[in-house]
């Protein structure tokens, strides 16, 4: 059995390697490909959690409603006045009104309403903006 001999010409070498480097780019250009889609699934769940945050339904507005007596004591009258004062800056929620009373004459002394912005959040804004 004779076997045929395998004849090797300077082309067959040059070609091979030419194979050899397609298929390294090839290889690079799947993996750049994968890559690429990986990249934008990413950005495609990332912008899909923000609009599904910003699309949040608002909070309706809630009202707070107080009423003070004309016949309080002078001392008692300063404590209410400086808890009054702390509810508008400090813990009155954002978008909601406050409204004060007399609660003998059922005269409306004040109302507030306190908006649904970020800047509202901050204590030092509110006493600049309420004062």
């Amino acid at each position: 059995m004779e076997t045929e001999a395998e004849i090797r010409t300077p082309n067959d070498e040059i070609r091979k390697k030419s194979e050899y480097r397609n298929l390294n780019r090839n290889s690079d250009s799947a993996k750049s490909n994968l890559l690429m889609k990986h990249l934008f699934i990413l950005l495609f769940l990332a912008s899909s959690l923000a609009a599904a945050e910003n699309s949040r339904p608002a909070t309706p507005p809630q009202s707070f409603i107080i009423g003070l007596s004309p016949f309080l004591e002078k001392n008692v009258k300063e404590d209410v006045y400086r808890n009054i004062i702390r509810l508008l800056v400090e813990d009155l929620p954002l978008n909601s009104t406050l409204a004060i009373y007399d609660a003998f004459g059922l005269k409306s002394i004040a109302s507030v309403t306190l908006p649904n912005a970020r800047v509202f959040a901050s204590p030092k804004t509110r006493a600049n903006q309420f004062a």
